[in-house]
Parts: C-alpha cells; structure tokens; sequence
C-alpha cells in the first residue's frame, strides 16, 4: 500500500519539530550593558533581577560591558563585579563589548585602545569578546585597523593567560557585516565567531541576509550579537523577527537591552520579554 500523504495537525506537528531540531541556536544571552553602565540598578535590585533573567528570559550567558571611564578592573562598579560573579557562580556565558564612542573615549589611537581593551577583558574573563561595539567605530572599517587591533588584543590577553572567543565585526546593519566579510575575507581569520548587530530599523534582517551571512562564515559559528527584535509583537517585528536568524542558523543571539527592555527594574517581564523567552528556550 502507498503511504499516504502527511496531512492536518500531525503533518503541522512534524514541520514544527523538524525545525526546532534544524535550529543551530545554543547561546541566548541577556544584555545588561547599558543598566550597568547607566547606572540604572544596583546592588540590591540585582539580588532579584539576575536571576529572573535566567529564570524568566532562559538565558544561559549576560552581555556586560567594557566601560571607557575605566582604566583598570580596580576601578570596575560595584554592580559589574556583582553580576560577574553571578555569572560564574551559575555557570553563565559571559560576553563583554565595549560602551559605544570607546575609541576616542579612551584615546583614539590603536596602542591605546588595545591597552585599555585588555587590561579590562583580563579582569572581566570573558568567555567571549567583541573587541569593539560597532565595526571599528573609530578605527576605521575599511582599512586594516580593525583587525590588526583585534589581533594585538588577542596576543595582549594570552599574556595574561586569558583566551575569549572572538565576536566581530559587529557592523549595524546584517548587510554591512556581510559586505564587510566578502570584501574583506581575511577578516575571518581574526574572529572566532561571525557576528552582526541588526539594529537600527535595519532593513536588511531577513533570512535571506542572514543566510548569505552564515555562509560566508565558512563554518565559523555565527550571532545575531544585537538583536533588538522579538517574535510575534507588531511593534517589535517590524524590521523582521528574531526568527529569521534562527532560521538562518546562528548560533547566539543577544536580546538587546534586555534588563530595561524585556525585564523591568522592578523585575517584571514584559510582554515582549515573554515573547523571547517563549521562542528562545532551548
């Protein structure tokens, strides 16, 4: 007897966990960057909000910053040192990404930034680091200054006996990240991890984009590494969902803002929050 065609709620059923088994997504990290660099908790709110943020959001690793009016980890708040030590205590990823305008904050010239990037990346022990917030920002994207910064930010911290993963390059947009890659292919050689943000409407966060992204990774693993979007809410998918990267096959993926944006400083989930963490569970 022929089998018979696959229809209704069974057929529905196996599409849906056919791709959930396709999704290549193993790391969803919830962004606290700018509530600490803002100064927008503190020690005490954290006791309470860290954990939701595992417990609520089902992240398994925080985005944390590199602070530019910091010139040593002696001089880190005392926020930060708490939710690193949350972090390891819990067994969390944890990925550090400098504030934005840091270049010319810290100085403006390669061997200054370098310094200043290791000598805080030494004492956060990140498992994993994008170098800068945005594509060079400041050193420009277009020459080679990017990577040779990255590259002596890489040999500064094995000194110190400290060996993150490589995120990079971090453009804005998906498209820019990819035009950047393909003109410029021995960029790949300094990052561990292929990664864009996709903020800032950006109009090309669609899967096709992300697809000719992960691509063009070469079978590095690849981030949606500032993802601003959810799943099913129109006013947070109107440039496109997080699902188009899942779907593309990124690895990570950072909810932007996520303590301010999708958990609230009183510790409440939003609707947005809820709509991440129902799609992002692994």
């Amino acid at each position: 007897m022929a089998p018979q065609p696959r229809t209704g709620l069974r057929f529905l059923l196996l599409l849906t966990t056919a791709a959930a088994s396709a999704s290549n997504l193993s790391l969803v990290f919830c962004d606290v960057k700018t509530a600490i660099a803002y100064d927008r908790v503190t020690l005490a709110s954290l006791d309470t909000l860290l954990p939701a943020l595992v417990h609520q959001m089902g992240c398994n690793g925080l985005r944390v910053p590199l602070l530019p009016t910091v010139t040593s980890p002696a001089g880190f708040p005392a926020t930060l040192n708490a939710t690193l030590a949350f972090a390891r205590a819990n067994g969390l990823a944890l990925y550090a990404s400098p504030m934005e305008s840091s270049w010319h904050t810290v100085g403006g010239t390669p061997d200054l930034y370098v310094a200043w990037v290791a000598a805080l990346a030494a004492g956060v022990r990140p498992t994993h680091l994008s170098v800068f917030n945005e594509a060079g920002e400041g050193c420009p994207a277009s020459g080679t200054c990017m990577e040779k910064v990255v590259v002596a930010v890489r040999r500064a911290l094995a000194l110190s006996a400290v060996h993150p993963l490589f995120v990079g390059p971090d453009a804005e947009h998906v498209s820019s990240s990819l035009a950047d890659i393909r003109s410029r292919p021995h960029k790949l050689d300094v990052f561990d991890i292929v990664s864009s943000h996709n903020a800032g409407a950006d109009p090309s966060n669609d899967a096709k984009t992300w697809a000719a992204l992960v691509e063009a990774a070469g079978g590095r693993e690849v981030w949606a590494s500032e993802n601003p979007n959810c799943f099913t809410i129109g006013k947070c998918i109107q440039y496109g969902s997080m699902q188009v990267a899942i779907d593309a096959g990124v690895n990570g993926v950072v909810s932007w803002d996520t303590l301010g944006d999708d958990v609230l400083f009183n510790g409440t989930q939003t609707d947005k929050g809820a709509d991440i963490a129902q799609h992002t569970r692994r």
